[in-house]
């Protein structure tokens, strides 16, 4: 895992090993690596500051450099008096390294400088591998590592969302032949999701992001060359929201107190104890003002009572003593949601008797005239349960969460029905949809998502000349009651809470046609053969010197480009081609 906290609890659920950012925390979380029996892959905390990385000092004579003949010193300092310890797995040579310089690529100084750091920590520890953990896997930047850094055995990558597919064909591709990891692997981040017309940040239920953790698991095991997955984070941190990347909550003014997120549970269905994962709690869907759906936050008018409904799921278990909804509302955040996660962020208060619950349900009101015209919020809903007994070294709480954000006052939107942003954003939506999985400009989404959404993420991305959609508008004179309130929903047992919790499969009907001339789509993957495969095999890797007509026109169908039909699988196109 990727965290360094709560110990003997990652025992309990099947984990094997730490990861750390910096060798200030190796010395106890070795202490705890030998209580456990965990390994430990190693950050090593290079500097980020991209005055480093270039100019005639650091960069032309790597050992004339003073700056890094300390850094090599405290550095090595530290390998060598750790080097025999058993639990030592790997060093990283720095996390992110190449963000604040070139996302992309980096550079080359900063690639030669990672190999010359890597290769004096191999003169003191020949024993143990070498890695890096970078910040996804663009093909510019590995390419350049594969060529300069010889000394780096195991490329690391920190994977979010909708980048965690294909990871070792692309590295291969980029030209990286030896082992890969997953130094961090998450959910959507936050600097890719769509945003309200207010600015805020979309963040998906704790329940909906843990299927990103299960899709990098199954990868990593898949691929033999893949050799560590570190699931972030093991812990609680604050960065845009209370609730993003935690797989525990200890967000106290919250009402979290070392709590297990569910975020993990499709890692803690494979690792751990089987007759504790029954022990689990679910969101399925928060609805506001009598069941509306809030894909992209909500508005209220001030003096307005929103109702909010929070559907959960769980399974039967012996001990239960209860589950219960917990509420909290704090100011959006005023961070710009691209900035480096790698900086920590100010948590933001908890805003006191804005949420009244409605007793013993899932139900809960919002009194928006205690909040400001004008101003942004974010509403965060929590599931938890509760045993006594029966579950050693288990904790006693478990729990969901969800983050909605909403704004007290009128909105800047514009909901589009024609035109270019509409054309636009239902040709990214359908090929989103025949792809299996968004791409840019809308890659913080999912095949699922709705048409707004698209429409959103190309606003943000400034496409198609897209105005911000609207959200869900609450009026001035809604209400609430709790007559009837919402309630914990039970589901038989554990794989019905996860059948039930799978995202929907997306089919697809209608005739198939395989493209002839006049047709622009025949002309479009005339191309894709002839130039495209060949000048553009990032963008269709499917694409290869074996693919036939009906392969390139399929590749095309999927991005929906040139107005392509799925061809028919046993077309003579090819022949015709010819």
């Amino acid at each position: 895992v990727g965290g360094f906290h709560h110990a003997q609890l990652a025992k309990q659920l099947g984990f094997e090993a730490f990861r750390t950012w910096g060798l200030d925390q190796l010395r106890w979380v070795l202490k705890d690596a030998a209580s456990t029996g965990f390994k430990v892959m190693v950050g090593i905390d290079m500097t980020r500051d991209p005055q480093y990385y270039k100019g005639d000092e650091h960069c032309d004579d790597l050992e004339g450099s003073s700056f890094w003949q300390k850094e090599a010193k405290r550095i090595l300092e530290r390998v060598d008096q750790s080097k025999y310890d058993e639990h030592i797995l790997m060093w990283l040579v720095g996390n992110e390294l190449e963000t604040p310089i070139d996302a992309e690529k980096g550079s080359d100084c900063l690639w030669r400088r990672v190999n010359w750091m890597a290769g004096k920590i191999k003169e003191v520890d020949p024993n143990h591998p070498t890695g890096i953990a970078l910040a996804g896997i663009a093909t510019p930047k590995v390419a350049k590592m594969a060529k300069l850094c010889p000394k780096i055995d195991v490329l690391g990558t920190n994977l979010y969302g909708n980048a965690i597919r294909d990871v070792g064909a692309r590295l291969r591709a980029a030209g990286w032949r030896k082992p890969w990891a997953f130094t961090e692997c998450g959910p959507l981040g936050p600097w890719e999701v769509p945003r309200t017309s207010w600015g805020a940040v979309l963040e998906q239920s704790s329940t909906d992001k843990g299927q990103f953790l299960k899709r990098g698991l199954r990868l990593c095991m898949d691929d033999e060359m893949c050799v560590g997955f570190m699931a972030f984070l093991w812990g609680w941190k604050w960065e845009k929201t209370g609730t993003w990347f935690g797989l525990m909550d200890s967000w106290h003014e919250a009402n979290g107190y070392g709590y297990l997120n569910d975020m993990g549970q499709p890692l803690y269905d494979i690792f751990g104890p089987k007759d504790k994962t029954a022990f689990r709690i679910h969101i399925d869907k928060l609805l506001v003002a009598g069941g509306r759906e809030v894909p992209l936050g909500f508005s209220a008018h001030r003096g307005a009572e929103v109702q909010l409904d929070l559907f959960a799921i769980a399974t039967a278990f012996p001990g239960d003593t209860g589950a219960w909804a917990s509420w909290a509302v704090t100011k959006e955040t005023p961070i710009n949601p691209e900035s480096d996660g790698n900086i920590a962020e100010k948590q933001l208060p908890v805003i006191k008797d804005v949420v009244e619950a409605c007793p013993n349900s899932f139900r809960a009101k919002l009194k928006t005239w205690e909040l400001e015209e004008g101003g942004s919020y974010r509403l965060y809903a929590f599931a938890r349960r509760i045993h006594h007994g029966g579950l050693p070294g288990y904790p006693p709480i478990v729990e969901a969460s969800i983050s909605v954000p909403f704004h007290i006052g009128p909105q800047n939107c514009s909901d589009v029905e024609s035109g270019t942003c509409f054309e636009e954003a239902t040709r990214v939506m359908n090929s989103a949809r025949r792809m299996g999985h968004a791409d840019w400009p809308a890659a913080g989404l999912l095949p699922t998502s709705t048409f707004k959404e698209f429409q959103a993420a190309l606003h943000v991305q400034r496409q198609a000349g897209c105005p911000a959609p609207c959200s869900v508008d609450v009026g001035v004179n809604s209400s609430s009651t709790c007559i009837a309130a919402t309630q914990l929903r039970y589901v038989v047992d554990v794989p019905a809470a996860q059948k039930l919790l799978e995202p929907p499969e997306i089919t697809f009907s209608g005739e198939c046609s395989t493209a002839q001339p006049p047709e622009e789509c025949f002309y479009g993957t005339k191309w894709l053969l002839d130039t495209g495969r060949y000048s553009m095999p990032e963008a269709f890797p499917e694409v290869t010197i074996t693919s036939t007509f009906e392969d390139a026109q399929l590749a095309l169908w999927k991005r929906a480009k040139n107005h392509c039909k799925r061809p028919c699988p046993d077309a003579t196109q090819a022949a015709f081609y010819k």
